[in-house]
């Protein structure tokens, strides 16, 4: 159930068109000693209906293709390997998305925040703790923000324990994105 985990960590970092052929990201270096290979990517502004409001952006890299197809049909890929990284100017009362280009900084202070987070899901859909993860300092730098969801950028992040990563993006709006935190996704 990818919304349940993202839903979590987006609630917890921001307390304190679809991908497809346009869509690219890349990933380098490892995370508890494995590679990602980025092979899809998709991105959309996220609101909470009880907020009633916009609190961020989520970039959603996939270790498979057709991420946006995926959050849209409610389904969650067996053995997938996901990348999110989500983007909000972050106040102490409130958070929107992006709207031009600019660092944001791995932190739960107030200002431009960014949270990265690395997941594993097994044969049944279902996160592997012991290998996901989250950034524990770092930034992410927007490089493109098209107004309609779509963000590019690139980034600089040590993973918990001590995982140093980079990475690019490229992703076009999924409007679907806003569902993975209100529904339950079927297993395929």
């Amino acid at each position: 159930m990818r919304g349940s985990f993202s839903a979590a960590m987006l609630l917890s970092a921001l307390a304190c068109g679809c991908g497809g052929s346009t869509a690219t990201s890349s990933v380098t270096g490892t995370i508890g000693g494995k590679t990602f290979s980025a092979v899809d990517v998709a991105s959309g502004n996220v609101s909470l209906a009880t907020v009633g409001s916009n609190v961020g952006a989520i970039i959603e890299m996939s270790s498979v293709a057709g991420v946006c197809s995926d959050i849209t049909q409610r389904v969650s890929p067996k053995n997938v390997t996901l990348l999110s990284i989500i983007l909000a100017n972050a106040s102490a009362t409130s958070a929107t998305p992006p709207t031009e280009p600019g660092t944001f900084t791995v932190t739960n202070a107030p200002g431009p925040a960014a949270k990265v987070l690395y997941e594993e899901r097994d044969a049944n859909c279902q996160i592997i703790s012991a290998a996901s993860t989250h950034a524990i300092s770092g930034s992410v730098i927007v490089t493109n923000v098209d107004g309609k969801g779509g963000y590019a950028g690139t980034g600089d992040v040590i993973m918990y324990p001590s995982d140093h990563i980079t990475f690019q993006f490229s992703a076009s709006n999924c409007p679907a994105i806003e569902m993975m935190l209100s529904s339950a996704e079927t297993c395929m």
